[in-house]
């Protein structure tokens, strides 16, 4: 999946801002009218005239599943009745990120007069039909991603607007808003940087090789002063001392309270770099400009910072929103394989708490994102990133809602930490987790056996364990009781209760636990 598809009334300008999106994009388009056409060997007029609007939905319907299922990477142009048919809607929320474009009845009938309209002929007042067609398909066109109106824009004009609206996810946190943007070569663009009186770019000596050069650079056209500070990689850096090290080296180079703090990296940069900027001179900004796949459609996003204390993984923390996420998709070509594998993960994380068309598409594209399909990966990282910010834009501090997130999280806390990071990676932890999870649920008669099959065979194929921990369940249960989610020494689970539902605050008997952990050993 991975199409940008718009959608939207006759005379909005589906195929005049399709075209130029996809040259901008460099892909495909397909107005899926002409492809009607072509397939039928008449004009879609002469369909109507001769079949009927029933056998005209039917072939549009079969044409885009098609075009939807079986091709990837395309700007394609619906037609306006097209969102009538279930199956169609279906299918778009599975395989396609939708833009629907607006415009005013007037605008729409300026822009049709003199053309052949079939769903207006043989109506006097075309206003009124106008009108009446536009009421009966609003609820569905209310489906899409994003709304765009193309009243008083030029195609050129609508087409930059629908290009924002592809790349930007926003986070609505009132005056902490920010946007996630997602998208190539974000990096090295230096509109995406805010403007401070000094910049740290906080990396590890890795990522630094190969992406600190281009952030340097794009800051530097800001005329302020650019430091980086690099910091070891792995988990063991989330500590005290690291800490420390930062904040020093920060006031000995006069970072003030009008500086930024970039975290390039993936989730331990961001998360230690985001608590050393929320506590730096009582906060001071931060760009999350994440690396890695787990990063940027979780870590990132949310403001969650943290560093480890005596073995306890994000104990000490603070909430501190990043001024913008720049989730450039480029920067996953080099990620090494397991890494990807732990990212998707988060992505099967997020398709269970509340998107079963995510869901699906992880099932149908699931070996494009091994592969690492640009397009996929983009469109994975967008939809997770939606849900999240969703999810944070309700609950910022992890009060209520928030907690959802943790689907997979306080069984693979326990495991991660009990293995250790060099047999247990994050991700891999919260894949077993989530089949933790899932067995719990299971026999609590929450989630059916067809379910939790499912989950389990889309985590196999993305190449994560489903068992082989090596953790003894004791040990990973002594572990859990320090998690910081429980209340009144009692912990707190988040279970599925099928693909796109869960339900928070879930109390499990130990021996429950136990059995689940048991599971994944």
């Amino acid at each position: 999946m991975s199409h940008l598809a718009l959608i939207g009334f006759m005379g909005t300008g589906k195929s005049a801002v399709g075209t130029l999106l996809a040259h901008r994009l460099g892909r495909e388009f397909v107005d899926a009218d002409n492809e009607i056409a072509r397939q039928a060997g008449m004009p879609i007029s002469d369909i109507f005239a001769r079949q009927g609007e029933p056998a005209f939905r039917r072939l549009e319907a079969q044409v885009l599943r098609s075009l939807l299922a079986c091709r990837t990477g395309l700007v394609l142009a619906t037609g306006g009745g097209a969102v009538g048919h279930d199956d169609t809607l279906a299918l778009l929320a599975a395989h396609a990120y939708t833009i629907c474009l607006t415009a005013s009845p007037q605008r729409i009938l300026e822009r049709t007069a003199g053309t052949p309209r079939p769903m207006l002929e043989g109506y006097a007042d075309r206003a009124g039909r106008v009108a009446a067609l536009m009421r009966q398909r609003q609820p569905r066109y209310d489906r899409a991603d994003a709304v765009l109106d193309t009243s008083d824009l030029t195609p050129e004009q609508a087409a930059e607007a629908a290009l924002r609206l592809w790349q930007a996810v926003p986070v609505h946190l009132g005056e902490r808003s920010y946007q996630v943007q997602v998208g190539c070569d974000l990096l090295a663009d230096p509109r995406w940087y805010p403007q401070a009186s000094s910049y740290r770019v906080v990396t590890n000596p890795a990522v630094g090789r190969r992406y600190a050069a281009q952030v340097v650079r794009a800051l530097a056209d800001r005329g302020r002063p650019v430091a980086v500070d690099l910091v070891p990689a792995g988990e063991r850096t989330k500590n005290l001392r690291q800490a420390s090290s930062l904040w020093r080296r920060w006031l000995e180079g006069g970072l003030d309270r009008g500086g930024l703090v970039v975290a390039l990296g993936g989730g331990v940069v961001g998360d230690l770099a985001g608590f050393c900027a929320a506590t730096y001179m009582r906060g001071v900004a931060v760009v999350q400009a994440p690396t890695t796949l787990l990063a940027q459609v979780d870590a990132a996003v949310g403001g969650k910072t943290a560093i480890d204390l005596a073995g306890v993984k994000n104990i000490v923390g603070a909430f501190h929103q990043p001024e913008v996420v720049l989730a450039d998709i480029r920067t996953l070509a080099s990620l090494p394989a397991r890494e990807l594998r732990c990212g998707l993960a988060e992505v099967v994380k997020h398709a269970l708490l509340g998107d079963e068309p995510l869901f699906c598409c992880l099932e149908a594209r699931m070996e494009q994102a091994v592969a690492r399909e640009g397009s996929v990966l983009a469109h994975l990282v967008r939809r997770s990133c939606v849900l999240k910010a969703g999810v944070v834009a309700r609950d910022e501090r992890e009060a209520g809602p928030r907690a959802a997130l943790n689907l997979g999280h306080t069984f693979g806390h326990g495991l991660e930490s009990v293995a250790g990071l060099r047999r247990l990676r994050h991700g891999e932890a919260v894949a077993l987790g989530i089949v933790a999870a899932c067995h719990a649920a299971q026999a609590r008669g929450m989630l059916s056996r067809e379910q939790a099959g499912r989950v389990a065979d889309l985590l196999a194929r993305a190449g994560l364990p489903r068992r082989g921990s090596g953790v003894e369940p004791a040990q990973a249960l002594a572990v859990m009781r320090q998690d910081k989610k429980a209340r009144a020494g009692k912990l707190q689970f988040v279970l599925p209760t099928g693909i796109g539902a869960v339900q928070v605050g879930v109390e499990l008997p130990e021996q429950l636990v136990l059995q689940a952990l048991a599971q994944v050993r």
